[in-house]
Order: C-alpha cells, then structure tokens, then sequence
C-alpha cells in the first residue's frame, strides 16, 4: 500500500479523475494556459526540472521534449496519477522523465533542482506558508521556483 502524501482536507484525485485529466486540454483556455507556462519555462536555464503536482505529467513531458534538461521529476501525491504518468511517459520512450508520489510537504532529501514549478495544483494545497519555503530549500542555488495557476474574473451562471 501506498503512503498517504494528502494533506487533511486536500482534493484527492482517485482512480477515474486520474484518467480523466487529460480531458482539460480540450478547452481552449486550458491549452492557452499549457502554451503560457510552456513558454515562460524557455527562459530558464536548467539541469533539474521538479514538476509539483504533475498529475499525468503533460506539462513535463512537452519541457522534457525541449532536451534543454537533463533530468525531470514528477511528483504527485495520488498512486493513481504517478502510475498514469509513468505509463504513459514510458511508452512513449520518454525516458528521462521519472514520476514519484510525494507533495508539496514530501520531496525525497536527494532531490535539488535548478526549476522547480506546480501547475494547477497549487489552489489543492494545505499549509501553504510552509509547503513554500521547504520547497526552496529544494532549490539548488539560483534556482527558481514558479506557481502557475488560472484565476476566473466571469461570472458563474
């Protein structure tokens, strides 16, 4: 049995919403978003990319496929999503893309990063005044840690 990386009241994404993610890049606003940050993350320079929150590693894989890093984490606290990123990236013979359960409060002490960012995921955590400054000390040194998220300004009908 996998460890329990959520916190308390934090959404839980399962067996069917895993699979069900990558329905969100139909929506135009959705892939505008994915373009946003794919674009912005070519202006760093980077060895180590952590992906915070990668679900079924969408984001990491496209920045994987710049071949400007050497090395890529994912880490998701759902089993379910780690184990659909890790299919799907493997079959596709992205190799150097590695998917691990963990948060934004669990990181393995091994792993430092030039790029550490959360996409969509940031909104889901807990406590985050201590989940920041833990993931910092991730960073190795002029390493820079990026939040992505989408904020609503219409009105809900």
């Amino acid at each position: 049995m996998s460890q329990n990386f959520y916190a308390e009241g934090e959404e839980k994404f399962g067996f069917l919403t895993s699979r069900g993610y990558a329905v969100s890049r139909i929506v135009p606003t959705m892939r505008k978003f994915y373009k946003f940050v794919l674009n912005d993350i070519k202006n760093f320079n980077y060895e180590t990319v952590v992906d915070i929150g990668s679900g079924d590693g969408y984001i990491l894989s496209r920045i994987a496929r710049l071949e400007k890093g050497s090395k890529f984490i994912g880490i998701d606290p759902s089993p379910h999503m780690v184990y659909v990123a890790s299919k799907k990236w493997k079959r596709m013979g992205n190799g150097k893309i590695q998917f691990i359960q963990g948060s934004s409060r669990n990181i393995p002490d091994d792993i430092r990063a030039d790029l550490i960012y959360s996409s969509l995921s940031f909104h889901h955590w807990k406590d985050r005044e201590k989940a920041i400054p833990y993931i910092m000390s991730h960073l190795n040194e002029g390493g820079v840690f990026n939040i992505y998220e989408v904020e609503y300004r219409g009105e809900l009908s």
